[in-house]
């Protein structure tokens, strides 16, 4: 019996510090699927079922998703683009506004990254201001934007009533929390108010059940004996062990309750961690082929 590669666990580096452009995070990490042909992480992220309700609903409302960079609002867009029937090679495409019929004949028009409007692409704000304040409106939104970006990106668009109504509002329920309200047309979710301990656990759920580590069995680091085991593999049983999960679920309950919002991407960036930290290995994350030296030299502690 030797020691395996797994692609699962290549795959699993994308998700560790190293160096990417935040604004292309999801699109890099969907290119690294197709790549490793790996099965994505997947859980049901928050306020995904939320959105669809609305938008399959009789009197949808616009929505606008906020909250800080790596809170998965492009992840969000996605999901939703592709379960309302939109065509991923439509998504994967270079349009920064991308359109989509509903069943019931509405319009769906998708923003994943408001900063990646150019100031000619700027009047779409303005048709949505009109559709959010208009009764009866055919068109829908679905905006994404990081918080501070939102609120400066109303305030470049020219002054309208529409436009005024739609600060007004933004400011107001940024402030105050809420989702929606019965004056405006749309719903805003601060990703950043979501519970970083809640998701946390489905993060892990998801890790430690992935089919992935199938392609471990068989694998010499699977053995009980220290002299033999992969570290990877023991940081894997380790995240699955309930009171290891308790402490770590508690520690970012403590972070909720200070208000130090841990966004998603940090969270998966702790669970790759986890799982392949080592200060020896490239990037500090290790690979499959890194572990017979480690196991050889004996610095699997270090894991």
């Amino acid at each position: 019996m030797d020691y395996k590669v797994n692609p699962w666990v290549l795959f699993l580096r994308q998700y560790g510090p190293v160096p990417r452009n935040d604004n292309m995070y999801d699109e890099s990490i969907q290119r690294a699927l197709r790549r490793s042909r790996t099965v994505p992480i997947e859980f049901r992220s928050p306020h995904v079922d939320e959105l669809l309700q609305n938008f399959r609903g009789t009197a949808p409302k616009s929505a606008i998703l906020t909250g800080t960079a790596g809170d998965g609002k492009t992840y969000l867009c996605r999901r939703v683009w592709q379960e309302l029937g939109g065509d991923l090679r439509t998504w994967d495409g270079s349009d920064k506004v991308r359109s989509l019929v509903l069943p019931d004949g509405r319009s769906l028009v998708v923003i994943k990254d408001l900063s990646e409007l150019r100031d000619e692409d700027r009047g779409v704000l303005l048709q949505m201001a009109e559709a959010v304040t208009t009764p009866g409106s055919r068109e829908l939104f679905l905006l994404a934007a990081n918080d501070g970006q939102l609120v400066e990106a109303w305030n470049a668009v020219p002054t309208t009533p529409p436009v005024e109504a739609v600060r007004a509002a933004v400011e107001e329920m940024l402030v105050s929390g809420s989702t929606s309200r019965d004056d405006i047309a749309f719903l805003l979710f601060n990703l950043s108010r979501t519970s970083s301990a809640g998701v946390l656990d489905l993060i892990i759920d998801a890790v430690v059940q992935h089919p992935g580590w199938q392609g471990c069995n068989g694998c010499r680091g699977q053995l009980s004996d220290r002299e033999n085991r992969c570290p990877i593999w023991e940081n894997n049983e380790r995240l699955q062990d309930s009171l290891f999960r308790r402490r770590l679920h508690e520690l970012l309950q403590l972070c909720d309750h200070n208000e130090q919002h841990l966004p998603i991407r940090q969270l998966l960036l702790l669970i790759a961690n986890t799982l392949l930290g080592h200060p020896k290995a490239k990037d500090a994350l290790l690979r499959c082929g890194d572990v017979p030296d480690l196991v050889g030299e004996g610095r699997t502690d270090q894991a």
